[in-house]
């Protein structure tokens, strides 16, 4: 992304989240992918994967769109094999795909956990945890004041804890229930809402255990 930008393209990315394989498979591991790119033309200008699953077929579908100029639509009309102890229904290549064009389209309005940080600690934001009070317990974020600790399904029924007029970052695991709470606040007339992308799974910075939820 940071090298689009210097070779003058005005490049966007998303970063994502999914298990190589259906959920199921004792042998489903996590990928992290970053997609980059360019914002006007859709065209694909990179990506890049890490993570203990299969990275390689991630990295090779996109290198053979990327070498024809192909577009995130191309990306994610790719007819792409599916059997369970390979491949997941929806490959995370497609997942990424279809991330980026919402954002692309501002349906979602995602940011980086080290943006995230920067705007909850310059006071002008706050974080949503919106996973399971298990989950929180096992792990947070470390020492962060500025946060409110509401599971999703609790959200609609406990608006009135958070202020529409301070911008809200909710995140959860790796993101797709972070995007559900960006949907509630802002059909609940939440004007500035963002999604920490990846979730606390792709938070760089330290964690805790938290012995009861507070919020």
């Amino acid at each position: 992304e940071r090298e689009a930008k210097e070779a003058g393209y005005n490049a966007v990315a998303v970063t994502t989240v999914a298990d190589d394989r259906p959920h199921y498979m004792k042998n489903a591991k996590p990928v992290i992918i970053k997609l980059v790119a360019e914002a006007a033309t859709r065209r694909v200008l990179g990506v890049q994967a890490v993570g203990e699953g299969d990275i390689v077929k991630q990295i090779n579908v996109v290198a053979s769109v990327l070498s024809h100029g192909g577009t995130i639509d191309n990306l994610f009309d790719v007819d792409l094999a599916y059997a369970p102890p390979f491949s997941s229904p929806i490959d995370n290549i497609a997942v990424a795909a279809n991330a980026l064009t919402n954002k692309l389209a501002n349906h979602f309005k995602g940011i980086t956990p080290e943006e995230a940080k920067k705007r909850v600690e310059s006071g002008h934001a706050v974080f949503l945890d919106v996973r399971t009070p298990q989950e929180c317990r096992q792990s947070r974020i470390a020492g962060c004041q500025n946060i409110y600790y509401i599971p999703l399904e609790e959200l609609r029924n406990r608006l009135d804890n958070l202020d529409k007029n301070r911008e809200t970052i909710p995140f959860c695991k790796i993101g797709l229930r972070g995007y559900e709470a960006e949907c509630i606040l802002e059909a609940e007339g939440f004007k500035n809402v963002s999604v920490m992308e990846g979730g606390l799974f792709c938070w760089p910075y330290d964690t805790e255990e938290q012995s009861k939820n507070t919020g």
